[in-house]
């Protein structure tokens, strides 16, 4: 079995219908038997917004989205719409940008993300490496993963 657990939506396609089906034909011609599409945190994006992937794969057994999501782009708003997609099974991981913007891992306004991946049982991605590693260095994954397993084990204790 063939996974591809990073892609995102073609950015030379005209509309969001031609851009579905270029990467389902990309995922056959290649023999992928499951992509992982992961969205931009933009609310507009070439790539592919959280919206635009829910709303592209929630029919196809064999792709599935992981949302992007910014501390910085209209944030109470898009913390919401991810609890509404996560609770009807549309996600399976969050996904941070750390580096492409100044996001330190473990920045304090990211909680409410963790606290979600903790409630709905899937990972939190981020960039560790690259231009600006400084964001997500060991130290700073460490103290977020701190805070993520003390409240997945809360979590835990409710069940």
């Amino acid at each position: 079995m063939i996974i591809d657990a990073h892609m995102h939506l073609p950015s030379g396609e005209p509309d969001l219908d031609s851009k579905r089906r270029r990467l389902l034909s990309d995922i056959r011609a290649n023999g992928v038997d499951i992509g992982i599409v992961i969205s931009d945190s933009e609310l507009e994006s070439l790539i592919g917004s959280m919206d635009d992937c829910a709303e592209l794969f929630s029919d196809c057994p064999n792709v599935f989205v992981v949302a992007g999501i910014s501390p910085y782009i209209n944030y109470g708003k898009q913390l919401e719409k991810l609890k509404k997609y996560l609770t009807r099974g549309f996600f399976v991981g969050i996904k941070l940008y750390c580096g492409h913007e100044p996001i330190y891992i473990d920045y304090g306004d990211l909680k409410p993300i963790f606290g979600l991946a903790a409630e709905f049982d899937i990972p939190v991605l981020f960039h560790s490496g690259w231009d600006n590693a400084q964001y997500a260095v060991p130290e700073r994954v460490k103290a977020a993963a701190a805070t993520a397993i003390i409240r997945s084990s809360r979590n835990a204790l409710k069940r």
